[in-house]
């Protein structure tokens, strides 16, 4: 449900991007208090192409679809809670305020922005690949392992990294193959490793991905072998779903996501970040699932309507600090 609204004119206390997981449970908190919210949202999230989410507890196996369009209806209990659907092109800080440009030229006057606009997929340049992700390819092996458990199942990628995830699945597959996909290859440590583990190395690169509504998959060699697997695991490279980061000239971290501190801090006074498009500098560990999405984004929230009620008591504290007549 998307409801437009008059108020564009009015100040809000907080401009929510994006109504992923991260961002509805920050507008319903904040809702919850009667804060004037209005949350913008592009309609092209992340998950989209996947057909079920997991360890969600009471959603578990629901659409990441399904998951959305509840959690967005959901805010229609609370009044102080607006939504569009639209892109926000632009922020500027104004007098303390942010000024936020939607497309169509339509702006917003705000005391905080929360960005929760998610991160955008770079999938390897494959045929087919792209078409079966989210279905038969996948990047979590928490998200989607369990599924594929007892079944051949492939990795692409020659790092220690996807060494380690190849390691990992044996804890649900007898039979894990990688496949290189590099000019140099695994080196002698990473082989030793996988070879100790059973895990077959697959050198030859893979031309095309061919991915079936049961959710297994063939992968095809340049050679013209062809094999079938229940999933393939792939991890693209990553970039922010929206450039509002770079414009408000956030800090971001060497893996692309903005930085943070504990209490989903940006660099940028008043400007907060929650969801998989942000980490904490000290976290090394930060899965990207819908719950801890949600999560971060009501903890987010609640760090935020805190910060606008210290307004009130630096008032008082400026007023105490002026020495009596």
């Amino acid at each position: 449900m998307w409801r437009a609204t008059s108020r564009s004119s009015a100040l809000y206390d907080v401009l929510v991007v994006g109504l992923g997981p991260a961002g509805c449970s920050a507008a319903v908190t904040l809702g919850r208090m009667q804060r004037p919210v209005i949350a913008v949202d592009s309609g092209e999230p992340r998950n989209g192409a996947s057909l079920e989410a997991h360890g969600f507890m009471t959603r578990d196996g629901a659409s990441p679809q399904e998951i959305r369009e509840r959690g967005v209806a959901e805010l229609g209990t609370y009044p102080d809670v607006k939504v569009r659907r639209g892109v926000v092109v632009g922020i500027e800080i104004d007098d303390g305020f942010f000024s936020a440009r939607l497309e169509g030229d339509a702006s917003i006057r705000t005391r905080r922005v929360l960005l929760a606009s998610g991160l955008r997929d770079v999938l390897p340049p494959i045929p087919g690949l792209s078409e079966a992700w989210g279905r038969s390819v996948h990047h979590c092996v928490y998200c989607s392992g369990w599924e594929i458990r007892g079944m051949p199942v492939a990795v692409l990628g020659s790092s220690l990294a996807h060494a380690r995830v190849a390691v990992h699945l044996k804890q649900l597959s007898e039979n894990v193959v990688l496949y290189e996909q590099g000019d140099s290859g695994v080196d002698s440590q990473t082989a030793s490793l996988l070879s100790e583990n059973s895990i077959e190395i697959v050198a030859e690169r893979v031309s095309r991905v061919e991915g079936f509504s049961t959710g297994s998959v063939c992968v095809h060699s340049e050679s013209g072998v062809t094999r079938k697997f229940g999933g393939l695991f792939v991890f693209p490279e990553r970039e922010q779903g929206s450039g509002l980061p770079a414009m408000l000239d956030c800090e971001l971290l060497d893996d692309g996501r903005v930085a943070t501190n504990q209490y989903f801090q940006t660099t940028v006074r008043g400007v907060f970040a929650a969801g998989d498009m942000a980490r904490s500098r000290t976290s090394k560990f930060s899965p990207h699932q819908i719950v801890v999405a949600a999560a971060q984004g009501v903890q987010a929230a609640m760090v935020i309507d805190q910060d606008l009620l210290q307004r009130k008591f630096e008032f008082i504290q400026r007023a105490r600090s002026v020495p009596p007549l």
